[in-house]
């Protein structure tokens, strides 16, 4: 469980390299595919064989469970649960590879054509998907909300893709972290509120809309929410009740059309992560709260056409990505971004020109401008004193780049393409 844990919330970014090569070499952590610290196998095996030496016999009696059946088996007894204290239910999604169409095909051939080997067809079809729910029920998996209710001291609770079958109500007071990912339920309700909650994931569920979090209480020490791959969520609730928020994830909640104007208000945010949401219009219009803010991801909103007037009051921003958006000017007050480090404008082929004030980004480390539309770059870009990567390529419009370009000191890598911008390259340092 323990984790579980640390690979949500640690990245290689945010450790130290002489740190992290001391852990790894002593075999006390170790790196996965996504470039994320998780404890080592055998340091998890050793924190579970002290758990279960609390008790061998009774899983009811241990501080935390993480087997299957062991799990099931307490949900079953509602009176023992007090010494829990977190709970990881994992019920990994299978995607299954089916035709909806196959049966329904299969019964209009049989229609128009009555044969036997068109009866067949439709039967081995109808079979065919007869299994295929059989599969899926059996993979479902349910447990009642009674026993949370005697859970008094549980801090941490996953019950990824389960179903939880009685009232909400039932959750503890000192539940810390719920990770509920593929939740079935449309709407949180109303009596839902574990007054402590610091981490809610709801990813990949069925929610439409959060209760309205204004003057609850549930909100009230949310640290982390992410509802990312949400795709039925219609919107996100007035979050002005919230002093603690610091990430927020809406990653592919593609039925977002907009935001509510309370989310540029929020003063803890740290990052805000709305990547892929492709049906959103509008940002709220004062983001001028987002004090803190150092991440602002809108990767892939291939509808919004501008960023708020004041982004220049995010003064903590460290990395804006708009790619792919329809994007067609930044706002000439960008320029007091003076901590921003990337700016990445991938593939918006909307935009034509950059700021002259983009020169005074002296943070600036590096700038993506790949399949835009720009036709020239300013010449205040060679006063970007701390770029160390500009990227240029497949910019059909672009044909010259200012001689400016020769002043940036701190450059390393220069990709560009076409190959006839070759020629205005020189006294710079690049890498194809």
């Amino acid at each position: 469980m323990c984790q579980t844990i640390i690979s949500h919330r640690v990245s290689v970014k945010s450790t130290e390299e002489p740190e992290r090569a001391v852990f790894t070499a002593k075999l006390l952590i170790k790196i996965n595919e996504d470039n994320i610290l998780c404890m080592h196998d055998q340091i998890r095996d050793m924190g579970r064989q002290i758990v279960r030496q609390e008790n061998f016999l009774d899983p009811c009696m241990r501080s935390r469970l993480w087997d299957r059946d062991e799990i099931l088996t307490v949900f079953q007894d509602d009176k023992r649960g007090k010494y829990i204290q977190g709970i990881v239910l994992d019920i990994k999604r299978k995607h299954m590879v089916k035709d909806p169409s196959g049966a329904r095909l299969s019964w209009q051939n049989l229609l128009r054509t009555p044969n036997f080997t068109s009866t067949i067809t439709y039967l081995r079809e109808s079979y065919k998907e007869y299994k295929q729910e059989q599969e899926k029920k059996k993979r479902e998996v349910s447990i009642s909300s009674k026993p949370l209710g005697t859970m008094l001291h549980l801090r941490m609770l996953q019950i990824d893709y389960v179903n939880i079958e009685g009232k909400l109500k039932n959750l503890p007071d000192e539940l810390k972290w719920l990770q509920w990912k593929g939740c079935p339920l449309r709407y949180l309700p109303s009596n839902f509120c574990p007054q402590g909650l610091a981490v809610l994931d709801l990813s990949d569920s069925k929610i439409e809309r959060i209760w309205d979090w204004h003057g609850s209480k549930v909100g009230g020490k949310l640290k982390v929410l992410n509802l990312s791959e949400c795709t039925n969520l219609a919107a996100i609730p007035n979050l002005s009740g919230n002093r603690t928020l610091e990430k927020l994830i809406l990653e592919n909640c593609k039925g977002l059309v907009k935001v509510h104007e309370s989310l540029g208000n929020l003063n803890t945010l740290l990052h805000l992560n709305l990547r892929g949401c492709s049906n959103l219009v509008k940002l709220p219009t004062d983001v001028s709260g987002l004090k803190r803010l150092e991440n602002l991801i809108l990767s892939g909103c291939s509808k919004l056409k501008e960023l708020p007037e004041n982004i220049d009051s995010l003064q903590c921003l460290k990395e804006l990505l708009v790619d792919e958006t329809a994007i067609e000017n930044l706002p000439e007050s960008i320029f007091r971004l003076t901590k921003l480090e990337t700016l990445d404008l991938n593939r918006c082929r909307l935009l034509k020109r950059l700021p002259q004030s983009i020169g005074k980004l002296h943070s600036l480390k590096e700038l993506s401008l790949n399949s835009t539309g720009l036709e020239e770059l300013p010449n205040s870009i060679g006063s970007l004193a701390s770029l160390e990567k500009l990227s240029v390529m497949w910019c059909s419009s672009l044909t010259v780049l200012p001689d400016s370009i020769g002043n940036l000191k701190s450059l390393t890598e220069l990709l560009f393409w076409p190959v006839q911008l070759k020629k205005y390259l020189v006294l710079v340092r690049y890498e194809i």
